[in-house]
C-alpha cells in the first residue's frame, strides 16, 4: 500500500457515476490506497460535505459563486473558486495519486498535482476535444488546454478502442489504457422483469423499447419520438433518466399513449429495469468524432442483461453489434426506425436473445478491471505485472 489518498476530481454532482464507482471499487479491493476521495461539483447545497459511502469518501462542493446574480460574474469566478476549494481540502494531504475525470478538471488536478507531488492520471470519460456542440474556436481552446496540462499525466485511460488511438496520435509519449465502460456481472445478467411493464400498465405481450439514460440533445432522442409518432399501437417507447429534453418527452407522454417517461433509477436498481423491456436503443447523432467512437454504458448495460439493441452506424458501436450479432444498425432516420420498429417481431428478438448470451459471457468489469489493476499495482508497489496499452 501506498499509505496516500487516491483523488477522483468530476465537474458534476456524483449520483449514478457507474465508472467512477466501479474504478475506485476495483482501486480498494486493490489495497494500495489509504483513502480514496471523489471531489464532485454539485449543483444544489449538500446536506454534508463530507460524506462517507462503503470505498469512498465524498467531498462534495458547492460554489458560493453560484449564488451570484450576474451571469458573467457567476461564470468568471465559478471556475477558480472550484481550484480554491479542492486545492484548499487537499493541499496538506499525503496525495499520492490524482484522477482529472474530465477536461475541465485537468488543470485543476495538474495543480494539485505540483503542489502534491501526486502522479496524475487523465481518466477522460470522451474523446473531450470533440464532443458535441463545440465550436471551431471552442474546440482549438480545448486542444491548447489539454495540451497544455496533459503532459504532467503519467497515463490516460479511455472508454473506447478508437478514442485511444486518437490519443495516442495526439500524445505518443503517454501510454493509453482501454478499460470500457462494461457492468459487473454481480450488477447486469441476462435474465427478463415484469416490473418495468408493471409499473406502466402495459401486458406481457406489448413490445417495449427502451432508451436509458441522459435525455441530452444528438442522442437521437428527437428522432426516436417522431418515429414512435406513427407505429403500431402495440408497440411502445419508455425513456429511463433525465436531462435537458425533459420537456420535448414529457410534451410526447401527453400526446401519444405509447410513449412513456419514468426519472432515473439508483443504479443498483437499474437492471431490473433494463430486464423489463424488449430492445434498447443508442441512437447517437454522427455529429463528432466522440460520437463515432463512443461506447456508452447503456450498449453494455443492454448487452449484458440480454437486451438485444438498436443503434445507429458509429463506428464503436457498429463493430460490437457486428461482433456478437447481438442487435441492429439503421440509420438515424424516423421513417427507417419506424418502419423497422413495425417489422420486427419477438421471433427476431428472441434469435438474437441467443447471441446475446455468448456476448454476455464474453464482457464484463471483472475483466476490463485487470487493466486498471496491474497499472496500479506497477505504480504503486503490488505484483509486479504488465499491461499492453492501446
Amino acid at each position: 500500500m501506498s499509505g496516500g489518498v487516491n483523488v477522483h476530481i468530476t465537474h458534476i454532482p456524483f449520483k449514478n457515476q457507474a465508472r467512477i464507482w466501479k474504478e475506485t471499487k476495483s482501486l480498494a479491493d486493490l489495497n494500495v490506497f489509504k483513502k480514496i476521495s471523489v471531489v464532485s461539483l454539485e449543483k444544489e447545497r449538500p446536506s454534508k460535505i463530507i460524506e462517507n459511502i462503503e470505498h469512498l469518501e465524498i467531498f462534495r462542493v458547492y460554489l458560493k459563486s453560484r449564488e451570484i446574480k450576474n451571469i458573467f460574474f457567476r461564470r468568471l469566478f465559478a471556475y477558480p473558486e472550484f481550484i480554491w476549494r479542492v486545492y484548499q481540502q487537499f493541499k496538506n494531504e499525503k496525495v499520492a495519486c490524482i484522477n482529472a475525470h474530465s477536461l475541465l478538471t485537468l488543470p485543476l488536478a495538474s495543480a494539485l498535482k505540483w503542489r502534491t507531488g501526486a502522479e496524475l492520471i487523465y481518466d477522460t470519460h470522451e474523446l473531450e476535444t470533440e464532443t458535441s456542440g463545440l465550436s471551431s474556436v471552442t474546440k482549438v481552446f480545448a486542444r491548447l488546454l489539454e495540451t497544455l496540462f496533459v503532459r504532467s499525466a503519467k497515463a490516460i485511460f479511455v472508454v473506447s478502442q478508437s478514442i485511444a488511438g486518437a490519443y495516442h496520435r495526439m500524445y505518443p509519449a503517454i501510454p493509453v489504457f482501454v478499460v470500457r465502460n462494461i457492468p459487473r456481472k454481480s450488477q447486469f445478467s441476462p435474465g427478463t422483469s415484469a416490473r418495468l411493464k408493471s409499473m406502466l400498465g402495459l401486458t406481457a405481450e406489448t413490445l417495449l423499447f427502451l432508451y436509458q439514460g441522459g435525455l441530452e440533445p444528438k442522442r437521437g432522442i428527437e428522432v426516436t419520438l417522431q418515429a414512435f409518432e406513427t407505429v403500431s399501437s402495440d408497440r411502445h417507447l419508455v425513456f429511463l433518466g433525465d436531462g435537458s429534453l425533459n420537456h420535448l418527452v414529457q410534451n410526447h407522454v401527453l400526446r401519444f399513449k405509447n410513449i412513456h417517461h419514468l426519472p432515473a433509477v439508483p443504479y443498483k436498481d437499474l437492471a431490473e429495469f433494463t430486464k423489463g423491456a424488449d430492445v434498447g436503443l443508442v441512437l447517437y447523432d454522427d455529429v463528432c468524432l466522440n460520437h463515432k467512437y463512443c461506447l456508452p454504458n447503456k450498449i453494455f448495460e443492454y448487452c449484458l442483461t440480454g437486451l438485444p439493441a438498436i443503434v445507429t452506424p458509429l463506428l464503436e458501436l457498429k463493430q460490437l453489434i457486428h461482433q456478437y450479432q447481438m442487435g441492429w444498425v439503421l440509420p438515424n432516420r424516423s421513417n427507417e426506425l419506424s418502419n423497422f420498429i413495425n417489422l420486427v417481431n419477438r421471433e427476431e428478438i428472441a434469435r438474437v436473445r441467443v447471441n446475446m448470451l455468448k456476448a454476455s459471457r464474453d464482457l464484463s468489469w471483472e475483466q476490463e478491471e485487470e487493466v486498471i489493476k496491474v497499472f496500479y499495482g506497477d505504480l504503486f508497489g503490488a505484483e509486479d505485472r504488465r499491461v499492453n496499452t492501446g
